[in-house]
């Protein structure tokens, strides 16, 4: 076992380890979403169609940012975006603190999800570009740790906050989480040269470029619709998830904390050494289509029928499974579809329709709960996610 952990780490370079450190105590200080929804209306008096309003901003916000980091990526380079992006997000999550006006909040959510979702496709390029190729699903799966490791340990680091201290805690401790980041990427990984970048595409570039860009790849565009279903279906689980527990089955924040970081640690145990078990036992195609049939499972074990403990440990663990399958499969292979010279826009295309995803997921879901409770939406999410299964597995033509 011990040999099976060490193998599934080896061989990647010091550059993603850093990237990795990084998105660490970047994501351990950035507690906000998994609280949000209730923040907002247990902490400060909203309903929950203003609560979804909310979440759709920053979901429109990520949109923005997932295509300017893109743009700023391809023109700019990723390390300036990752930096700017970090200073200035943290800035942001300390000011909402002091707002408590709907309209301000909901315009403060559309621009802190647009400066922090500028910093993903740019550290989606860099860990191209500093990953061997052989080793790219696997160096994207260290920085999936990094993020889930950080995101078992901020919620419930953020349920004790809010019971300690209150609800703006959460805004304070999210602040200083992308301060450290920042420092650390600057301390930690110096500013590439454009010479060792060009050597280090240059292999992958005279394989064969693109002319051109995203928008005109249509196998890329069917990807990108049935990923964006698949996103809908499992960004429940921060948006209506969370106010499900609280409402309806009168879990306490500390424990919607625990819940939520068993997802983390979940995929911080065993998703890398599960990469280098399957990564080449299968097409990426077949991956994801598990994965995106897990997302369904998930939600059915909702309204199975087992109690609300048993239901949630259920519901987290299929949901987490299904996440390794489907997302560092997903990055992989776009890492290894977009030429170079576009690599930010083909990320940042990726990370818009996540985003897209953050706008109907909480906006449709929440809505949908309201009218006609959760046991339909749990449902409707399954109905979704089996349907990006069968379009990843009928549609798409994936090679490892």
């Amino acid at each position: 076992m011990l040999s099976l952990y060490k193998n599934s780490y080896s061989g990647l370079s010091r550059e993603v380890w850093i990237l990795a450190l990084v998105m660490l105590v970047n994501r351990t200080g950035a507690m906000l979403m998994p609280f949000l929804t209730i923040i907002m209306t247990e902490g400060r008096g909203f309903s929950l169609k203003e609560a979804g309003f909310m979440m759709s901003a920053f979901g429109l916000g990520s949109i923005l940012g997932s295509w300017l980091g893109g743009k700023l990526t391809d023109r700019i380079g990723f390390y300036a975006v990752q930096t700017w992006s970090l200073v200035l997000t943290s800035v942001i999550f300390a000011s909402l603190a002091f707002i408590n006006s709907l309209i301000l909040l909901t315009l403060g959510m559309f621009v802190l999800s647009a400066v922090a979702d500028s910093f993903r496709p740019a550290n989606h390029a860099a860990i191209v570009i500093y990953s061997k190729p052989k080793n790219l699903t696997r160096s994207f799966g260290l920085q999936r740790l990094a993020f889930n490791l950080g995101y078992a340990v901020g919620p419930t680091l953020g349920g004790l906050l809010i019971v300690r201290f209150g609800y703006n805690s959460i805004f304070f401790m999210s602040a200083l989480g992308y301060f450290i980041s920042a420092i650390l990427l600057k301390a930690l990984l110096p500013k590439p040269r454009e010479e060792d970048l060009r050597q280090r595409a240059g292999k992958e570039e005279a394989q064969g470029e693109r002319a051109s860009g995203p928008w005109q790849d249509k196998s890329y565009l069917r990807f990108l619709f049935f990923s964006l279903l698949a996103a809908t279906g499992f960004f429940q689980l921060i948006s209506a998830i969370p106010a499900f527990w609280k409402m309806e089955q009168s879990f306490s924040e500390f424990e919607i904390g625990l819940f939520m970081g068993l997802n983390g640690l979940i995929i911080a145990l065993m998703e890398m050494p599960l990469l280098y078990l399957i990564e080449y036992k299968a097409s990426k195609r077949s991956f994801m289509t598990g994965g995106a049939l897990l997302f369904a499972l998930s939600y059915l074990t909702l309204i199975a029928g087992f109690s609300p403990a048993v239901a949630a440990i259920l519901y987290i663990s299929l949901i987490s499974i299904g996440e390794m399958f489907f997302m560092p499969f997903a990055s992989s292979y776009i890492g290894k579809r977009a030429p170079k010279s576009a690599l930010g826009q083909y990320m940042g295309l990726y990370s818009m329709s996540w985003g897209i995803a953050i706008v109907l997921a909480p906006t449709g879901g929440l809505y949908l709960a309201e009218q006609w409770g959760f046991e339909m939406l749990w449902y409707t999410s399954a109905a979704v996610c089996a349907l990006a299964a069968l379009g990843v597995w009928g549609e798409l033509r994936i090679d490892n």
